[in-house]
């Protein structure tokens, strides 16, 4: 039984290591698409982006993305702003359905990919605000 033994270790060695050459090997994963956010911290299918990066008071939330990492993204979700009248911090706060498309392409540091512009548009009446396209740069 021992000469058996002595005799199968370098067989089996032998066998793990061929099996392990003929294991694919993968291509590592390409970089996840990602957004910039206000800061230009990068992020992939974000639940809420904003708008008005200098008090927060026009941002779409509960987002829920189709297509991310194709060319162009969107995503359907509330969306919120305050109108300001007769200031901002007095202003009436609206919300409505929004629907947010992320696209074009730029490359962020670490060479990561990420989506250059946001437009959004408002899904049924307009609440009052004029839908537009704003850049949103990494840093």
């Amino acid at each position: 039984m021992n000469v058996f033994v002595r005799h199968a270790k370098p067989v089996v060695a032998a066998i793990v290591l061929l099996a392990a050459a003929l294991v694919p090997q993968h291509a590592p994963a390409s970089p996840v698409m990602a957004l910039p956010d206000c800061s230009g911290k990068l992020q992939a299918q974000p639940s809420q982006v904003i708008f008005a990066c200098g008090d927060g008071n026009f941002f779409a939330h509960g987002l829920r993305w189709t297509n991310w990492g194709a060319t162009m993204t969107s995503a359907t979700g509330m969306g919120q702003f305050t109108d300001c009248t007769p200031n901002c911090a007095q202003g009436k706060t609206h919300s409505a359905r929004i629907k947010v498309t992320a696209s074009g392409r730029q490359s962020c540091p670490g060479g990561r990919p990420a989506y250059a512009t946001v437009t959004f548009a408002w899904i049924g009446p307009s609440p009052g605000r004029a839908p537009f396209s704003m850049r949103f740069p990494c840093t």
